[in-house]
């Protein structure tokens, strides 16, 4: 059993869970998305997606029809429709790995399970979160200043949901807990308060705000940044909020984040770095007694952690080969060790549901996102290296989680950004190739 039907129970089985002021959230946000500026279209979804509950939904004909999934289906394409959006997207090889990665998720369901079964139905819905959410950005997102924008509508949310973080911790009480999908008392491991807010799990919560960390940092020290005690303070903000999530990986992918935010001066040594990393860890696995995933289990960052999990789900999948390897598997994951039915692992979990086609497009569209990002550098270095952090910091925190909920939104982000910088400064260096000027760009950094 993955994340996703732990949290949601069965996605076919089509339960609608409406609160009025949730509901009243949804139009609001809503209507202001379909309205708005561009450059500021991507802030009233962003409050939509962190401050109401993910288990928010409306079922239809046995789907599950989450808040989320309201703003792509039926907003977003109002939006995208009526004012042409979607035609500003030029197909790269990220925007078809995207596509085809969702595409095999769902194509691997059917043939698995048949197109009746309840986990069609469900794949159905991870198809609008997987492709429906990265295009919809992928529409709204255009140019620098569109990220720029958006990095400063997260920076606002920031401030507010850290504020009901530490209601949250000061309490014990989760007020998010009306709109269900969360619990109203916050869940305690080894002594401290493990909180969440409208997220769907700590780990959730944590995870997504530590990736956001480089783009806050970013903002805050580029010397054509505009508004940096709002970046500094989101800063703060976004620490706390990991902090009191009382979870390991987040503050592991945090501390990711800095360190490699720091990096940026040795930014010409990347290639080296990465060549190395993966040579030691070859070395590592012949002169280890164990194998080098057994690494995971040494993880240990907060009391209480799920190390020896994390450790059991890769080993079961390396071992476990034959049964997910061709079309993924129909007897899930269950008997490969202690709790091992909880994937909380995005790359043990697209393996499973889809095989190694899956597994290959999801991976490619991480390889193709860092050479898209390293491209982007050649016209704003510290940019390129920025959204390439934001992808470095995810690659970590996927051992201890699985993509679901609000994290569809959280991860799509940083791909249609790569994405659409890349397109947008392509167009930039053709055209002056065709007038004849060379680009020549400045220190971005303050001094």
């Amino acid at each position: 059993m993955s994340e996703q039907s732990q949290m949601f129970a069965v996605e076919g089985s089509g339960t609608t869970v409406l609160h009025p002021v949730g509901f009243l959230f949804l139009i609001i946000c809503g209507v202001t998305f379909i309205f708005l500026p561009r450059k500021y279209a991507l802030f009233p979804l962003s409050i939509l997606i962190c401050f109401v509950a993910s288990r928010q939904c409306i079922a239809i004909g046995g789907l599950n029809l989450y808040f989320m999934r309201i703003m792509v289906l039926f907003f977003g394409a109002i939006r995208v429709i009526s004012r042409s959006e979607f035609q500003s997207i030029r197909f790269n090889a990220l925007d078809w790995c995207v596509l085809l990665y969702g595409l095999s998720i769902f194509v691997t369901g059917v043939l698995n399970f048949g197109i009746t079964s309840p986990e069609i139905k469900m794949r159905s819905g991870f198809m609008v979160d997987i492709i429906g959410m990265y295009f919809l950005l992928r529409s709204i997102i255009r140019d620098e200043e569109d990220v720029n924008m958006a990095i400063k509508g997260l920076a606002l949310i920031s401030i507010p949901l850290a504020v009901f973080f530490f209601i949250e911790h000061s309490t014990g009480r989760n007020l998010f807990s009306i709109f269900g999908g969360v619990p109203e008392l916050t869940p305690i491991r080894e002594g401290r308060l493990r909180c969440q807010g409208a997220f769907g799990h700590p780990l959730l919560a944590g995870i997504i705000w530590a990736a956001f960390m480089p783009m806050f940092i970013y903002r805050a020290i580029s010397k054509d940044s505009s508004n940096r005690p709002l970046f500094w303070l989101s800063i703060i903000c976004t620490c706390c909020i990991v902090l009191l999530t009382a979870s390991s990986t987040p503050v592991l992918g945090l501390a990711a984040a800095f360190v490699l935010m720091l990096l940026f001066p040795l930014r010409k040594l990347t290639r080296p770095a990465v060549f190395t990393g993966f040579l030691s860890i070859v070395v590592l696995h012949f002169v280890m007694q164990g194998p080098v995933w057994g690494l995971i289990m040494k993880i240990n960052i907060t009391a209480g952690n799920s190390g020896y999990h994390r450790f059991l789900l890769v080993d079961g999948f390396i071992n476990h080969w034959q049964e997910w390897f061709l079309l993924g598997s129909r007897i899930g994951t269950g008997h490969w060790g202690h709790f091992t039915f909880d994937t909380a692992n995005q790359y043990v979990s697209v393996g499973v549901q889809g095989g190694f086609v899956a597994l290959a497009f999801f991976m490619m569209t991480i390889v193709l996102g860092f050479i898209a990002a390293g491209r982007i550098s050649k016209h704003r270095p510290f940019l390129g290296w920025t959204v390439g952090v934001v992808l470095a910091v995810y690659c970590i925190c996927f051992f201890g989680i699985s993509v679901w909920g609000q994290m569809f939104f959280a991860w799509a982000l940083p791909l249609a950004v790569i994405s659409s910088l890349q397109q947008s400064y392509s167009r930039v260096a053709l055209s002056e190739r065709d007038e004849g000027v060379g680009y020549i760009y400045g220190e971005e950094l303050a001094s």
